[in-house]
Parts: C-alpha cells; structure tokens; sequence
C-alpha cells in the first residue's frame, strides 16, 4: 500500500492544490456564464461538442520509489510528503494532456512524482538539491503549476528513478523594498495577488500580469520567461529581474542587483527561461514602479487584420506608450464580439461600426493606458488618435472595459468546455513585423486543415514590439468519439509546429518550452558550439542531471513525455 504523509497531513500542508488539479480551479458563477455563452457561439460558427471529457476523479499513483533512507533525509530539511493524494496534485501542470491525464481521460497518463517537499529557506532548498543529486532523484521545481507546455511534467533518466516535486510556495512573500531604488525582494513562490497586495502596502505595482496571474509565481515567471498583458508599458520579466537567488547542490549562486554592469557574459541572464534545469530560483530582486492612479480604455475596429497589426507597429514606434494593445482577427472577433465580450451592447456597437464601414473582415482593436491622474488620459487619447490615422473607427471604451473585466476567466471557462466534448487550447509565437501576416496565414490554414473543416481558429497580437509581434492562438473543436482524445491535438500542434520552424518564428514568446516545444527548439539549436554552450552552463551549475530532467534540449529521459510534439515536415503550401 502507498506509504502515508511523512510529517503533516496531506489537508492541512498541500490542501489548496488539491482541489484544480484537473481543472484550472473552482469556477465561479462568472466563468460559468462565459462558458454557457462560449459553447453557444461555437455551435452558432459550426462547431458542435464532442465526446465529453469529464473529470473521473484522481488518478491517485501507487507505492513511491522513494526509499525511507532517502525520504528520512529529505524530511530533516524540509516539510516532506509521499501520501499519493499529494503526489497526484504535484504532478500535472495545465496543458491540454496534463488536464486529460489528470481527469483519467489517458491510457497511458503522466508517471507521478514520488515525494513533495517544501523548503521554507534558500539554504533548506540547496541542503535537498545536495540530498537528491547523491541519492540519484530527479526534482521537478513546482510554484504555481500553471505551465501548458509540459514544464513540471516528471521525467526520469530511467523507469526506476525517483522524482521529487520542490514546492515553492513555501518561499513566499515580499521581503524588503527599497523605496530609493524602487526595488523589491521577493519570494519565488509568492502568488500573483499576494505579491501586488503586499506591494500595494507602499503604493508600488510589478505590473507583470500574465493570464496565468492568479496561479502563477515569479520563480515560475523567471524560468519561462514570462511576458505580462502589460509588456508594452512595464517590460517582459527579463526587463523587471534585477538578480536573483539560485540554489543548486553545490550552494547558493547570486547574481545581478545592479542597475547595469559590464561584468563580462551575463549568468542572470543565461538563468532566466533555464526552466528549472539548473537549480531551484528561490528569491529575486524586482523592479517596481508606482501603482497607477488611473487607465483609459480605447477599442476601435479596422478594415482587417493586416492593417491593424500596421497600425500597432506604427504605435509601437512612435514612442507612445499604452500598457496593453491587442489586435484580433476576424475569427476572433466574431467569436469574443458574441463570446466572451458578449452583451447585447458590445454586439450591437461591434456590428454597427462593421457594417457602416463594409468591414468584413473587421478586426477589433483593444487599448488600454494606466498612469498618473493626467497621464493615463493623455497616453490614452495620443494613442487612440495615432491608431485612427492608421485607419481605425473609436467604438468606446465598453469592448476594452469588458475584456479587462474577464480576462482571468478563460481559463476557468476551459473546463467546462471540456467537460462539454470541446477540444480546446491555445498556442503562441512571435515574429518579425515583414513575416507576421504571412505567417498569421499558414497557421491558421494548417490548424483548421489539421482540425477538420467543424473547428474554430482564431488568433491575436498579444504583444508587440518595433521589431516584431507575437501571436497568440485559440483553437477549438469536437472530441471525436472512441479513440485517442489527443490524437486530433497532435495532429494540430504538430501542423503548427513544422509552421513555425519553417518560418524562422519562435518555439515560444511566452509559455516556455517544456517538454513540448522542445524539438522545436532543438531544430533553432541543432548540434554545436551553441548546443554545447547551453549543455556546459547546465553541467556547471548541475552535473549530475538532477534538476528537471527533459525540458528545453535535454531528450535524455525513459519514454516519451505526454506534452510532447514531434517535429514533422511543414503541411503543403506553407512558405
């Protein structure tokens, strides 16, 4: 029989997670709206449900490889578990398979992990690094668990090797601010609202806000290389990381804290998006800013896809700043216009600004501004008057204001929609501007060719720079009855996959690699000096292949990850 808690009852240390490990989290009346009106709007576009794809309950794991040698060492560090209730909840991320393995929708579902431990200090976390690297375990560094790329998935070097899950969230919190340098250190396991609430005590802001927010951790944020919906304003994590704390087997590695150095290459830099593979993050020093007073919300429709993503280029080099601007495509129009931004008075402004303009391919433009009293409004209205120059017609603010009011809901919206029969999932990328309109086109042509004629596809910029763009896709169709569930999946992200490596875009903008992307990557980073500059850092920092085994370049694991997509040739009439 599975061994029980070691030191604490599985409710009382682990007891939040437990609850959304086959789902996002418990969804309120909100988010089941949105997806009551999300299913009526796929049905009205042709895109009727499927099999269903319920929750079975856990899949709770058998005996833990752990042996009590083993176990008996890593409890004298830390809060330590091998109850299977907690393994289970440790052990999926929130990618589509992690999801339907966890719900026991999958044959051959994920190998949990053996044990869970939550150190509470930086030097607990190297004592357990050292533990395992001389017993042989894998960990697997867990803050949030909202990666949908297969980041957390545990992976062994061999069938009988042992995982341990490191949960962070032990080490929480904002430790000390400094007002002068607007500087923050803070926990690599502090949630998302806990982190702006504690800031929020000196009227400061992070304004790192990615959809994942609510179940998300700046230690998880670091190693993904996260970007927030407020970029454009506030910078991507890499810009707002002034140093951290990386605990390995062999000590404690601090780097960075400076405002800028010339120091030689940069270690800070080589650790952020390392994924957890070279040590554990356990602090980081932040750069903050003040809370805003004020935001002004602008939404306007444009003739097409095209020439919105002009006009966001030609706002994006004009040295005007909003926090967030957002293109959508037709398809996603349509969709969010009866969807998620669904009331009757969004409907009817949307339609009436297409129709007066003969827009029938009308793409829906989203900005929003946040500052000072003055200077939200200011930003806001340059903005705005630079986007009509470029072609765009004001609808009001309430399409902006709705999709800020819901943003964090879709996620939750998800469930439902599987427990409905809906495949449903998202994939990013990012481009340079010259590629962006041609690439917009491939994809969305190989999705809906890979997902049959009955799916939606539906993309848009998530976030722009003078350079390029990123794309950020929403994809959704039938479960087919029988079958692998996934298989349809595959099929997708595999015609995405040869798309993307084809045109020179990248793996990820901002989900990271995992164990999924990871054969993109390979093709960016084939064999050679550069491979083997990413594999020596590695070794350095852990040369006994502890941490994180099978994510970014490294293949060297039994069997094959359930996140992962294989790289195949680019579907015909991809350029």
């Amino acid at each position: 029989m599975p061994r029980p808690a070691a030191t604490r009852r599985s409710d009382e240390a682990w007891g939040p997670r437990l609850g959304r490990v086959g789902s996002w989290g418990r969804a309120g009346s909100d988010a089941l709206h949105l997806a009551r009106t999300l299913i009526e709007e796929l049905q009205r576009q042709g895109v009727p449900p499927g099999e269903p794809l319920p929750d079975r309950g856990p899949v709770l794991p058998g005996d833990s490889r752990l042996g009590d040698d083993a176990r008996r060492a890593l409890e004298r560090h830390a809060v330590t578990s091998t109850d299977p209730a907690v393994r289970y909840a440790f052990s999926y991320g929130k990618s589509l398979p992690d999801l339907l393995a966890a719900r026991g929708q999958l044959p051959d579902g994920i190998d949990p992990v053996d044990a869970v431990v939550r150190p509470t200090t930086a030097d607990a976390a190297c004592a357990l690094l050292a533990s395992c690297a001389a017993d042989g375990i894998a960990i697997v560094p867990v803050g949030g668990g909202s990666s949908v790329v297969g980041g957390i998935e545990p992976l062994r070097r061999n069938p009988d090797q042992p995982v341990v899950a490191i949960d962070t969230t032990g080490l929480a919190g904002v430790h000390g601010i400094d007002e002068g340098s607007l500087l923050a250190e803070v926990g690599a396991g502090t949630y998302g609202p806990r982190l702006e609430q504690e800031l929020g005590r000196w009227q400061l802001t992070l304004g790192h806000i990615p959809q994942s927010f609510e179940q998300s951790t700046p230690g998880g944020w670091i190693a993904a290389r996260s970007s927030g919906q407020q970029s454009l304003l506030v910078g991507r994590i890499e810009d707002l990381t002034a140093g951290l704390v990386l605990a390995t087997a062999d000590g404690l590695v601090t780097v960075g804290g400076l405002p800028a150095a010339s120091e030689g290459p940069s270690l800070l830099e080589a650790i952020l998006g390392s994924e957890g593979t070279m040590g554990l993050i356990t602090s980081a020093t932040l750069r903050v800013r003040p809370r805003p007073a004020r935001m002004h919300f602008s939404s306007l429709v444009f003739r097409s896809f095209g020439e919105a993503a002009d006009a966001i280029r030609a706002l994006v080099r004009s040295g005007t700043r909003p926090a967030i601007v957002r293109a959508s495509d037709a398809t996603e129009t349509a969709f969010s216009v009866f969807g998620a931004l669904g009331d009757g008075n969004v409907r009817a402004v949307v339609e009436r600004a297409a129709r007066s303009t003969g827009y029938d391919e009308a793409a829906l433009v989203t900005c929003i501004s946040a500052g000072g009293h003055g200077e939200a409004q200011q930003v806001g209205s340059a903005a705005e008057a630079l986007l009509r120059s470029h072609g765009g017609r004001p609808i009001g603010s309430r399409p902006a204001r709705k999709w800020y009011a819901s943003r964090f809901l879709q996620p939750y919206a998800r469930d439902a929609l599987l427990d409905a029969g809906y495949l449903i999932d998202t994939l990013e990328t990012s481009v340079r501007w010259s590629r962006l309109e041609r690439l917009h086109d491939d994809l969305s042509n190989a999705l809906r060719a890979a997902l049959g004629e009955r799916s939606l596809v539906a993309c848009h910029i998530s976030h722009a720079y003078p350079d390029g763009a990123s794309l950020y896709f929403t994809l959704a169709a039938p479960v087919p009855a029988g079958g692998d569930p996934l298989e349809r999946w595959h099929a997708a992200k595999q015609a995405a996959a040869a798309v993307i490596s084809a045109a020179g875009a990248a793996a990820s903008h901002h989900h990271g690699i995992g164990s999924m992307h990871a054969d993109i990557l390979g093709q960016r980073i084939p064999d050679g000096p550069a491979r083997r500059a990413h594999q020596s850092l590695r070794d350095a920092l852990d040369p006994t292949r502890t941490c994180n085994p099978g994510k970014l370049l490294d293949g060297d694991v039994a069997g094959t990850p359930v996140n992962r997509v294989r790289l195949q040739a680019p579907p015909p009439g991809a350029r």
